[in-house]
């Protein structure tokens, strides 16, 4: 069965960044009054270093936030469960948490000069994980901001995690 009969294109945003888009993430926010305004965002990373994140409203997309503050490559972004924090990993060392719907920055955690490839939220949204070129494993604490845990791959490059 072609891809079309299944699939259709109900938005398309061209330029959405300067440079190629490395990594995206959907995510839904559920309004616990009525599940029916519930509302859709999109979370892009790129190579021009900046993190965007879009609402969709009407089949539209529109852009609520960009956020700024790396200064290399994003290559992973990642939304907590509830849909309301992003973290995005960057080829500049750092893992940064934001909140998705305020675009404020909550905490920015220098990695050790170690680029993080892969970021994921654990399934209660209180720890990330990062995989590193290094294959150093870090577990990230969202509410203590500190790096609980490394675990090491025995040098293995960690491309992907996953929880």
């Amino acid at each position: 069965m072609a891809a079309s009969a299944v699939y259709s294109l109900i938005s398309k945003k061209e330029n959405a960044h300067e440079e190629p888009i490395y990594c995206c993430v959907w995510t839904t926010i559920v309004n616990e009054q009525n599940s029916k305004n519930s509302q859709d965002f999109l979370v892009t990373g790129g190579l021009d270093n900046l993190v965007k994140v879009w609402c969709l409203q009407n089949n539209r997309l529109e852009l609520l936030h960009t956020l700024d503050s790396h200064c290399m490559a994003v290559v992973s972004v990642a939304v907590s469960p509830d849909g309301h924090i992003i973290a995005s990993s960057s080829l500049d060392t750092t893992l940064m948490i934001w909140e998705l719907t305020t675009g404020i920055k909550v905490h920015e955690i220098e990695m050790g000069g170690t680029d993080i490839w892969k970021v994921a939220f654990s399934p209660t949204g209180t720890q990330v994980v990062s995989g590193s070129h290094t294959g150093k494993l870090s577990l990230y604490g969202i509410v203590t901001n500190t790096v609980d845990r490394v675990l090491d791959t025995r040098g293995k490059f960690a491309l992907c995690v996953a929880w």
